[in-house]
């Protein structure tokens, strides 16, 4: 009996240095993969980071623009008196009395 436990701690402490190596691939491939995956993180929050940058340098730059600001007023202008016209003729189409029929 003595004789098959030993022979069973061999084999299992001869399988031991294998098991280590197995081990330890799978950790460093695990590891190489989360390094993929953290600098594709990385990457596209910098890419984020420089389209919200350009998209704040180009509103600043249309703010000093003197044609873009005068565009924006002409459209608020347009705006705003289309929408008086639009309530001007409602209260017109309101007090126009009844046509009285005899």
């Amino acid at each position: 009996m003595e004789r098959l436990g030993n022979v069973r701690l061999r084999k299992y402490f001869a399988s031991a240095p294998k098991l280590a190596a197995i081990i330890n691939f799978e950790i460093n491939r695990a590891w190489a993969g989360l390094q993929v995956v953290t600098k594709m993180a990385l990457k596209a929050q910098e890419d984020s980071e420089k389209y919200r940058f350009q998209v704040e340098l180009e509103f600043v730059q249309c703010l000093a623009n003197p044609q873009y600001l005068n565009y924006q007023q002409l459209l608020h202008w347009h705006h705003y008196t289309k929408k008086r016209m639009q309530f001007q003729h409602q209260i017109m189409s309101h007090s126009k009395p009844a046509a009285s029929s005899k």
